[in-house]
């Protein structure tokens, strides 16, 4: 992906919620209730990485696993009380397998337990990240940008993306969430000098972490392999 499947971090999907709308009869306006956000909702980071979790409770986690490197981890969370549970896939090397995360949060903090029965289990204390709630702006998020993996890639106000990583080149386009928070979805088309992804489609989320930095998660379109790092804005 953005760095070949070099290292792996956090960050969270988006998923549109649609509310039903209620019909009457000779008439009637249709009424739609809009559906409650997710309790845990947020960017939940530390100097390591850390956990996103969108309005839907869609979750990407990144944690930092001894002899393996960066895992990503991917799934759909439920929330009660100040508990959090979970379970998805988990994206290490070229390898993928199931995982969970469980844990609690306060509305500053949050203490997370991401597991797999392939790599044990690594507990996490986060704090939330105010860039999820700035106002997303496509235009202010443009730029040249390097990924910790070597690539680079262009993203203009429009949305379109254009990079490359040494011989492998890929064009995409972004857009601003739907659920009014501070992140992209993007998706990605490979080209012939990519190696495992040449010729293949992703889709994913950037989500700003600082000014000048952001993380990003990927996964290719048939969930196969999955990605993730870090993105360093250079102008």
């Amino acid at each position: 992906m953005f760095h070949k499947l070099g290292r792996y971090a956090l960050v969270a999907t988006a998923a549109a919620a649609l509310a039903a709308c209620g019909g009457g009869d000779g008439g009637d306006t249709a009424t739609s209730t809009p559906p409650a956000r997710f309790a845990a909702e947020g960017l939940w980071t530390n100097q390591y990485g850390g956990v996103l979790v969108t309005s839907t409770g869609e979750f990407w986690g990144l944690e930092y696993v001894s002899n393996v490197g960066w895992v990503l981890y991917q799934g759909q969370a439920s929330a009660s009380g100040s508990n959090i549970s979970g379970s998805g896939d988990v994206y290490y090397g070229f390898s993928k397998a199931s995982g969970t995360v469980a844990g609690s949060f306060t509305a500053s903090t949050a203490t997370l337990t991401l597991s797999s029965p392939a790599l044990g289990s690594q507990t996490v204390t986060l704090a939330k990240n105010s860039q999820y709630d700035q106002s997303p702006s496509l235009a202010g998020l443009a730029g040249t940008y390097a990924s910790d993996g070597g690539a680079r890639f262009i993203l203009t106000s429009n949305g379109s993306i254009s990079g490359s990583n040494g011989n492998c080149t890929f064009t995409g386009t972004a857009r601003v969430s739907d659920d009014g928070k501070n992140y992209l979805r993007f998706s990605l088309n490979y080209g012939s000098g990519c190696g495992t992804l040449s010729g293949k489609s992703s889709n994913g989320v950037v989500v700003p972490v600082s000014p000048t930095t952001a993380y990003y998660g990927e996964k290719l379109n048939d969930g196969s392999l999955g990605d993730g790092g870090l993105l360093t804005k250079l102008n």
